[in-house]
């Protein structure tokens, strides 16, 4: 069967053409369905990392038209996340805790600059790297937080948190789910195992964490985020706000676990 250009485009022809006077719900859905609507036509989700050409010659198109049109649905995507990543969905089910967010740092493997620098070397990819600082509602079903991105071996997590979150949360007067690797910061983290809080409380912090490694999953498994990237930092950002956003969307449908 003949594809066309129309079903090329995927994820996103529709919405550009009515992307003016849509209201946020009928976007999300929009962008929902059109994910579906991938999985169904070509059998797959939109994860894979193929380059132009390969792309080009599977629809018999030139690779300048597939460049043209993915970037600028992955742009178009990436402006739309602040309208479902937002943080006053912390909030959500909260019942006043104090902790409402858990955080973690996602690296994403790149080419090797030139010439070497240990500033972007990555000890968790063991390449150089690019660094996002990711929150996720602990009692809801959102990501509520993206920062970077970062070069991962100049900046560890911590440095990150002190950029920009940890002022958020200071402002809040609220605390931060982590794991070890974020030391220094008592006032404004609660770490999984810390043996100062009680047992039922760690016991829902593991299980925190926990559901924010699903959603690290979640992103990961766009494989332009988890294998090396081949173009600018600039393009990484726009790609990564794009898969977090489409990330979002998809928790409104396949949910992660919840925590009593």
């Amino acid at each position: 069967m003949h594809t066309s250009i129309e079903d090329i485009k995927g994820v996103g022809f529709s919405i550009i053409n009515r992307k003016n006077g849509i209201s946020y719900r009928d976007t999300g859905d929009l962008l929902a369905h059109e994910l579906r609507r991938w999985k169904a036509h070509f059998g797959s989700r939109p994860e894979s990392y193929n380059t132009e050409e390969q792309i080009g010659s599977r629809f018999d198109l030139d690779p300048k038209t597939v460049r043209k049109w993915i970037w600028t649905f992955i742009f178009w995507i990436a402006e739309f996340a602040p309208k479902v990543i937002k943080w006053e969905n912390r909030l959500r089910n909260s019942r006043g805790r104090i902790a409402n967010i858990s955080v973690d740092g996602v690296d994403c493997p790149i080419d090797e600059p030139f010439p070497f620098s240990s500033e972007w070397w990555s000890h968790k990819s063991n390449s150089a790297a690019l660094r996002y600082e990711i929150g996720v509602a602990v009692k809801s079903d959102d990501i509520v937080w993206v920062n970077g991105p970062f070069p991962a071996g100049a900046c560890p997590d911590i440095t990150i948190f002190r950029m920009g979150l940890k002022l958020a949360l200071k402002k809040c007067r609220e605390m931060a789910i982590c794991d070890g690797g974020y030391s220094g910061e008592p006032r404004r983290i609660q770490k999984k195992g810390d043996k100062n809080l009680s047992k039922a409380s760690r016991k829902f912090n593991t299980l925190c964490r926990a559901r924010h490694e699903t959603v690290n999953g979640r992103i990961k498994n766009f494989r332009a985020i988890a294998t090396r990237w081949r173009h600018s930092h600039n393009q990484h950002h726009a790609s990564f706000m794009a898969v977090a956003a489409l990330v979002q969307i998809e928790l409104s449908y396949e949910p992660l676990f919840s925590i009593s």
